[in-house]
């Protein structure tokens, strides 16, 4: 008997994924848990493990491979295993080379019949290289015994029809293509470059994946969000103070009370306060649909390219527990070990760029979300308070929203609201 491991979701708006690393072969034993092989998404690198503990069967991708969810990636024997097992489960079989079909596995034969199928070793090990399922190929020897020519045979019929269907899809999806771009280029003009070789050496590099799934969601969020900002600056002189006296205490523990951690809790507070800051709109059935979730993405950036994951519940979670989280994140996050859980589900953006010494920022909205919060360098600044001056540490704060579903005064509230809880850090244990 044996189990098929299939590609799963890789989270929203992802399709697909790269095989980068595939860390078992055909014979080797495996444990529940144990990491089979590795698949690099537009935001992550996904690590696939064993659900049981098995012998490697067959192995039906190959490194540097593109593969959807739902592939079948490998088959994981347990107890008698034979290569020739028909009781595949349905699943779908990935693409190999150019002359590959996707094909589903319904568990029948191309007859409909329940007899066993009759194969020779040289077709189905044809079948397998051109991904065909052997299955679904009728037989024309001896006792319908199928032959490496049946499977040619199948498999030159498959292109066939599959040509006819693409080039409908390419017409329907050339049409779609073409409104698509006649819509963006009515809100935002394209242009191509220059010949930039002209005026003197020039350079290319290539952008990475992450790289190119942010400026592809920017460019969405922009062209669709329309964005307001509102901005203050917030005396945090107290709450550095009791910052710095109970950082010790947490770093103990493994993580790190920063600035954005604190900031985190208080947004979860607010969120709370005012749920129409964790809603998203529906434009299709003129809805709001609100999260009953509170969890707080947190914009991070990598060597690849920023990637913004979640600190899930921040609601429910102590000062502690969310800085214990940032620092697990941070670290899954250069090692480029985020999982698809990690990056999606967050219902509002916190982005901060006070460590790096900005003055302003005005954050882009990270759509399905309706708000983002952007933190600039804090600095010192006088303050005329009870009659005379003093010195005050000031963070300036900035909200972005989609002007749809937030007004300005629903964002003076919301950040008069965070401005509370940061002045008086008292009122984050209330």
């Amino acid at each position: 008997m044996s189990d098929y491991i299939v590609l799963p979701e890789l989270g929203e708006g992802i399709d697909e994924g790269t095989i980068t690393n595939i860390a078992v072969g055909v014979g080797d034993q495996v444990k529940e848990g144990q990491t089979l092989l590795e698949v690099e998404t537009d935001k992550v690198v996904l690590e696939v493990p064993a659900k049981n503990s098995g012998t490697v069967g067959e192995l039906f991708i190959s490194e540097g491979q593109s593969v959807s969810p739902g592939v079948r990636l490998l088959s994981l024997q347990q107890g008698g295993f034979s290569g020739d097992d028909d009781n595949w489960p349905e699943a779908i079989a990935p693409e190999v080379g150019a002359g590959a079909v996707e094909f589903k596995l319904e568990g029948h034969r191309a007859d409909n019949s329940s007899s066993p199928i009759a194969a020779a070793p040289s077709a189905r090990r044809l079948a397998r290289e051109i991904g065909v399922d052997i299955l679904q190929v009728a037989g024309s020897g001896l006792k319908g015994r199928i032959t490496k020519s049946d499977v040619k045979t199948f498999a030159k019929q498959q292109r066939l029809k599959s040509a006819s269907k693409s080039n409908v899809a390419n017409s329907v999806a050339n049409s779609v293509a073409n409104s698509v771009a006649n819509n963006v280029a009515n809100s935002v003009s394209v242009r191509a470059l220059p010949n930039l070789e002209m005026f003197g050496p020039t350079k290319r590099e290539a952008l990475s994946r992450v790289a190119q799934t942010t400026a592809l969601n920017m460019h969405h969020a922009w062209a669709q969000v329309p964005h307001a900002w509102l901005q203050d600056k917030i005396d945090i002189t107290d709450l550095e103070a009791s910052r710095q006296k109970h950082k010790g205490q947490v770093k103990a523990g493994g993580g790190a009370l920063t600035l954005t951690a604190i900031v985190v809790k208080a947004v979860a507070r607010a969120m709370q306060h005012y749920p129409r800051f964790n809603a998203a709109l529906d434009n299709t059935r003129n809805e709001l649909i609100y999260r009953e979730y509170c969890h707080v993405g947190v914009a991070v950036d990598t060597p690849a390219g920023l990637v913004v994951p979640k600190v899930e519940n921040a609601n429910e979670k102590s000062l502690t527990d969310i800085a214990l989280s940032l620092s697990e994140l941070s670290s899954k996050a250069r090692e480029r070990k985020l999982s698809a859980k990690d990056l999606s589900g967050a219902g509002f953006t916190v982005s901060n760029l006070g460590g790096i010494g900005v003055s302003g920022i005005f954050p882009i909205v990270n759509w399905p979300q309706v708000a983002i919060l952007g933190l600039a360098a804090s600095q010192i600044e006088p303050r005329f308070i009870e009659g005379e001056f003093s010195p005050r540490l000031m963070l300036p704060l900035t909200l972005g929203f989609d002007h749809r579903v937030i007004n300005g005064a629903d964002g003076a509230h919301f950040l008069q609201f965070i401005k509370s809880l940061l002045e008086e850090p008292f009122r984050l244990l209330l």
